[in-house]
């Protein structure tokens, strides 16, 4: 004996199969974007190795300074700069599963439940009494627009590639925060270091002011030198209170980098560690391809995605040419009565199909596809630019790291030789060789050179930044790129 239903199974069987030979047409069919291809650009060979250590994907641990590391962990933890790229990817990444959700049915159920009065004024009277009545149903539900012309394929193309430039922009933010973590700190440890000689130096011309003083009081000074005096005083005090300022704005700067609270900003300080002379300051240029910073770099891969997104779109615009055809299904029941609402005479379906084509739109259509060949245009022309600049930005800090040592090494021979000068001045001063104004002069540029010493050496810790920063990031001993953003990035992600 057969089993009961199988002439009912047979019969489901080839819709089955009907149903699976249109997903599987709807996943493989034609496409109208062009083919991406890379724009070309003309690349330099490579560029000149230095000896020493390549860097490490943490770059900014080369500086030995656990102070600065634990910063820029603090930084890429509670930034908000990072905590918006990081909701942009987020954003991108459930904009994708929305376009893969259009490219599939749709299935639902729905219920109603209604009572209804009828009107006995209308062209059309109710002759009977039974003028209010009830009416309840339940049904499942499908729909489904075949994506026959790619449209929906290609805008998962284009969301994805969304998903990717959004994930190395976040990558170029949290190079862009370690960077402007490390200047701001380099830059906090010179201005302590700029108060502090601004400090030593006016307790020095405190101390010649004393001497001009009891001098100028038994009449051994003229009283122009006791004013001379007490003008390179002022002088210095002056100097010292414009460090103290910007010490202050450097505090500040800082705390909103790492993401402190407003009472952290407005009542803490920074902590402080090493001395900017304390941190290796040798730059290092790796040997490699410079055409790897094409893959390296977060602007030049978030620029490459936005272009393949541009050229996807193409595709979803020029689909608009072509018939839309969409499926509908219903199969449930209804009736006036809730408790014979799930009986066989209440069952109803029905199913259909649905073509729209496009005749006379006024140029809708087209002016879609030209506006996404226009996006594409922009979207090459910007990679392109993003190219150019980046390899500008690396020419540009080969050479800055470079003067930069040649420009600290100078400063620090200047101020040894204006410190010997310097004593000199004052031993022949006080033996009457020279006038006074020739000792302040001598003094003066002493005081210079110490402040420039100190901005050469922040600035040649800098000029390292602004060479990882051109590269994309650091780099592994065996020469090969490794973008340390998006090990960070993907801790964040985790956490």
């Amino acid at each position: 004996m057969k089993a009961p239903g199988n002439k009912k199974i047979r019969s489901i069987k080839p819709c089955l199969l009907a149903f699976g030979a249109l997903i599987i047409f709807t996943l493989t069919a034609c496409s109208f974007s062009p083919k991406y291809e890379r724009p070309e650009a003309e690349l330099p060979s490579q560029w000149t190795a230095q000896p020493g250590d390549s860097l490490e994907y943490n770059w900014w641990e080369r500086f030995n300074d656990p102070v600065l590391n634990s910063m820029v962990n603090e930084a890429m933890d509670y930034n908000h700069d990072i905590a918006i790229a990081i909701a942009r990817v987020d954003q991108a990444r459930a904009n994708l599963g929305l376009s893969w959700s259009d490219l599939l049915p749709e299935i639902g159920i729905q219920g109603a439940a209604n009572k209804n009065r009828l009107s006995t004024r209308t062209h059309t009277p109710v002759t009977t009494e039974a003028r209010t009545y009830k009416d309840y149903s339940g049904a499942a539900i499908f729909s489904w627009e075949l994506d026959l012309w790619g449209k929906y394929r290609e805008t998962i193309k284009s969301a994805k590639a969304r998903l990717l430039a959004a994930e190395a922009t976040r990558d170029g933010a949290l190079l862009t925060l370690q960077a402007e973590v490390c200047r701001t700190y380099f830059s906090l440890r010179a201005l302590d270091a700029q108060k502090a000689y601004a400090e030593k130096t006016l307790h020095n011309r405190e101390a010649y002011l004393q001497i001009y003083a009891e001098r100028y009081k038994i009449g051994a000074l003229p009283e122009l030198d006791y004013q001379r005096g007490k003008a390179v005083v002022e002088a210095a005090r002056i100097a010292l209170s414009q460090y103290t300022a910007e010490l202050e704005n450097a505090e500040g700067s800082l705390a909103v980098l790492l993401g402190r609270s407003p009472k952290a900003i407005f009542e803490e300080y920074a902590q402080r560690g090493l001395n900017l002379e304390e941190m290796p300051p040798i730059p290092v240029v790796p040997a490699g391809l410079p055409s790897e910073l094409l893959e390296r770099r977060p602007d030049i891969r978030a620029a490459e995605q936005n272009l393949i997104s541009a050229n996807a779109e193409i595709g979803v615009a020029r689909a608009a040419y072509f018939p839309s055809i969409s499926l509908t299904g219903l199969l449930g029941y209804e009736s006036a009565s809730l408790s014979r609402l799930f009986s066989e005479p209440a069952s109803t379906w029905a199913y259909g199909g649905t073509l729209t084509m496009p005749i006379l739109d006024f140029g809708r259509v087209r002016s879609g596809e030209l506006y996404a060949l226009a996006r594409k245009r922009e979207a090459a022309a910007y990679y392109e630019q993003t190219v150019q600049k980046a390899f500008s930005d690396l020419r540009m800090a080969i050479f800055q790291q470079q003067e930069a040592a040649n420009v600290a090494k100078s400063s620090q021979v200047s101020m040894d030789s204006l410190a010997r000068s310097t004593e000199l001045a004052f031993y022949q001063y006080e033996i009457g060789h020279i006038d006074q104004i020739n000792f302040l002069d001598a003094e003066r540029q002493l005081f210079d050179a110490g402040i420039n010493l100190i901005s050469a050496q922040r600035d040649q810790l800098s000029a390292i930044v602004y060479f990882c920063m051109a590269l994309g990031g650091g780099w592994t001993e065996d020469g090969q790129g490794q973008n340390q953003n998006d090990i960070a990035a993907d801790t964040l992600d985790k956490e």
